[in-house]
C-alpha cells in the first residue's frame, strides 16, 4: 500500500500569514484594545501561529529536499500564499486605520454641539445605562447654528432611556421626542465630543436626538418589522425576552439575572447569533422546501431564508461568517468541487478580513472562528475515541463542546481572564434546549400572529420551555469560575488546551492504527 502525501491547500497559509500580519502589528503599532493586546500576549499569539505554520508547511519542506518538480511547485505555492496573506493583511490594516481616523471637517470639535448623520447598525447596549450607535457623519453644528460639512465615522454613546422610550415598555423622557433608533435612519444628535483616541476613534456623547428621514423604505420596513415583533414578545415576559435575544440579538427584554448566568457559565455564545441559528433556520426551510419543490428548490429557498434572517437580525461577526460560508459551500457545489469545511473556513476568514476589517478586532469574531476551528479540528478525533463507550447523542455533543473550548480558552484567558470549565457540561444540555426553544418559539409566534386568541396559550407553552432552560442555567452558574491572574496562569491557560488537542489527535491516531486491518496483517 502506497501512503499518499497529505496535501494542505494554499488558502491555509494565506490565512495564517494574514492573521500574523493583522493581530500582532495592529496590537503594537495601533495599540488597539482587543484580544492580543500587550507585548506578552502578542508574543504568545505570534509563537502559536508560527508553530502552526511550521507544522502545516512540513510537507513542503520534505518535498523541497527531494528537489523534484512537484517539490519546487509546492514551495512556490507556499511562498506565493504567504505573500498574498501579508498583502491582504496589510490592506486590512490600512482600512482599520482609516476607519479610526479623526473626522474630516473644518469645524472645531470643542465647539460642536450637534451632529447629523446616518446610523450604520442597530444600537448595542454598553452596560445598563448607555447604548453605542455607529454613525456616518455628514455635518457638525455649533451652538450659534453654524453648520460645517463633515466626513467620517463616529461612535455615539447615548443614554439608554432615549433608546428605550420608543420601544414597548419604554418611558418617555423629558424631551418627549420618541425616536426609533435603527440602522438606516438619518438623525441629528445634540451633545459633545470626547477627546480623540486612536484606540476608540471618534466618540460623541449624545444627550438628545431627532429623526430626520430614512435612508430607504427598506430600512423603514425592517425597523417597524422588528418593532412589531417586540410588541408581540414584550407581553410574554422573560420568555419573550429570551426568544427575542435568540431571534434578533436584541437583549432589551432579556432578564439581567439570566444574562449574567449565561455569562458566568460560559454560555454567552448561545445568546450571540451565530452559525447555529442559521443552521436551524436553513434546516427548517429545507425540510419545508423539499415537500414543496424538491431538494434543489429547498437549497435555494434556504439560502434566501438565511439572507433574510441576517437582514432582519442585523449583521454581526459570527452571522457574517456563517453567511459567507454558506454561500461558498453552495458555490463550490454548483461548480462541482468537493467542499471541505476547513479550507472554506480559511477562505471565509480572508474575505471577512478584507471587506469587514473592523470586525477582525472584536472578541466575537475571534471566538466565532476559534470555536468552529476547534470543532472541525478536534471534535472528530474525540468522537472516534468515545464512540465505543457512549451513545452517539451523548458523545457527539461532548465532542463538539470540548472541541470548541480547546480553541476558545486561550482567547478568553487573554481577554477576559475568567474561565468557566462547567461550560463544557452546561453547553451539552443548554445548547440543544435553546435550539428547540428557538424553533418552537418561532412557530408559536407565527401562530399567535395568525390567530390572536391563541396568544395566551402560546405564551404559557413558551414560558414552560423557558423555565426548563433558566433553572439549569442558574444551577450551573452557582459553580464559581476560575480567575486567570498573572503570567503563569495565562501561560497555562494558553498552552494546556493546545497540548490537550495535540494529544487527542495523537491518541486517536494510535487507537485507529490498532484497529486497522493492516496492523493485524502486519503481525502475521
Amino acid at each position: 500500500m502506497v501512503k499518499r502525501e497529505k496535501y494542505f491547500p494554499p488558502v491555509y497559509f494565506t490565512a495564517i500569514a494574514a492573521a500574523l500580519t493583522v493581530y500582532p502589528v495592529s496590537s503594537i503599532m495601533m495599540k488597539a484594545d482587543f484580544s492580543f493586546a500587550g507585548p506578552l500576549a502578542t508574543l504568545i499569539a505570534l509563537t502559536g501561529l508560527a508553530i502552526g505554520s511550521a507544522l502545516f508547511s512540513l510537507p513542503w519542506q520534505i518535498t523541497l529536499r527531494t528537489q523534484s518538480a512537484q517539490g519546487r511547485r509546492r514551495t512556490a505555492e507556499l511562498l506565493l500564499s504567504i505573500c498574498a496573506g501579508i498583502l491582504l493583511g496589510s490592506v486590512s490594516l490600512m482600512q482599520i486605520r482609516e476607519e479610526r481616523q479623526m473626522l474630516t471637517t473644518l469645524a472645531d470639535q470643542k465647539r460642536v454641539t450637534a451632529l447629523s448623520g446616518t446610523i450604520l447598525s442597530d444600537p448595542v447596549p454598553c452596560g445598563n445605562s448607555f447604548y453605542f450607535l455607529p454613525l456616518r457623519v455628514t455635518s457638525c453644528t455649533y451652538s450659534d447654528h453654524s453648520v460645517f460639512s463633515a466626513c467620517g465615522n463616529c461612535m455615539v454613546l447615548m443614554p439608554a432611556a432615549l433608546i428605550r422610550e420608543a420601544i414597548p415598555g419604554g418611558i418617555a423622557t423629558e424631551s418627549g421626542g420618541r425616536v426609533l433608533y435603527a440602522s438606516g435612519v438619518t438623525v441629528e444628535m445634540k451633545g459633545s465630543f470626547k477627546p480623540y483616541s486612536e484606540n476608540e476613534g471618534e466618540t460623541f456623547f449624545a444627550s438628545e436626538g431627532t429623526s430626520l428621514r430614512w435612508q430607504t423604505p427598506l430600512h423603514l420596513f425592517r425597523a417597524y418589522l422588528r418593532l412589531s415583533l417586540m410588541k408581540v414578545l414584550y407581553g410574554w415576559g422573560d420568555a419573550g425576552g429570551f426568544l427575542l435575544a435568540l431571534f434578533s440579538a436584541n437583549r432589551d427584554y432579556l432578564s439581567p439575572s439570566l444574562s449574567n448566568d449565561f455569562r458566568v457559565t460560559g454560555l454567552s455564545h448561545i445568546l450571540a447569533l451565530s452559525g447555529m441559528h442559521l443552521s436551524l433556520i436553513a434546516l427548517v426551510v429545507i425540510q419545508t422546501g423539499k415537500r414543496l419543490g424538491g431538494r434543489r428548490f429547498a437549497v435555494r429557498l434556504s439560502l434566501l431564508a438565511i439572507v433574510l434572517f441576517v437582514w432582519f437580525a442585523g449583521a454581526s461577526p459570527s452571522l457574517n461568517r456563517a453567511l459567507i460560508m454558506a454561500f461558498l459551500i453552495a458555490l463550490a457545489r454548483f461548480l462541482g468541487f468537493r467542499s471541505s469545511i476547513l479550507p472554506i473556513l480559511a477562505a471565509t476568514f480572508l474575505i471577512q478580513l478584507l471587506f469587514m476589517p473592523a470586525e477582525a478586532l472584536t472578541l466575537a469574531f475571534m471566538l466565532s472562528y476559534g470555536a468552529l476551528w476547534g470543532i472541525l479540528t478536534f471534535s472528530g478525533y474525540l468522537s472516534y475515541l468515545l464512540s465505543g463507550s457512549l451513545p452517539k447523542i451523548v458523545y457527539s455533543d461532548i465532542s463538539v463542546s470540548i472541541g470548541a473550548q480547546l480553541m476558545t480558552t486561550p482567547i478568553i484567558a487573554l481577554t477576559i481572564g475568567v474561565l468557566a470549565p462547567i461550560g463544557i457540561i452546561a453547553s451539552c444540555l443548554i445548547s440543544p434546549l435553546s435550539s428547540f426553544f428557538l424553533v418552537a418559539g418561532m412557530m408559536l409566534t407565527l401562530i399567535s400572529v395568525l390567530f390572536p386568541p391563541l396568544g395566551h396559550f402560546c405564551a404559557q407553552i413558551l414560558d414552560f420551555m423557558y423555565r426548563c432552560i433558566a433553572v439549569p442555567v442558574h444551577a450551573f452558574a452557582s459553580v464559581n469560575p476560575l480567575s486567570i491572574k498573572g503570567l503563569e496562569d495565562t501561560m497555562t491557560a494558553c498552552i494546556v488546551p493546545i497540548l490537550a488537542g495535540v494529544l487527542l489527535m495523537y491518541g486517536s491516531a494510535i487507537f485507529q492504527k490498532r484497529r486497522s486491518p493492516d496492523a493485524c496483517f502486519a503481525r502475521l
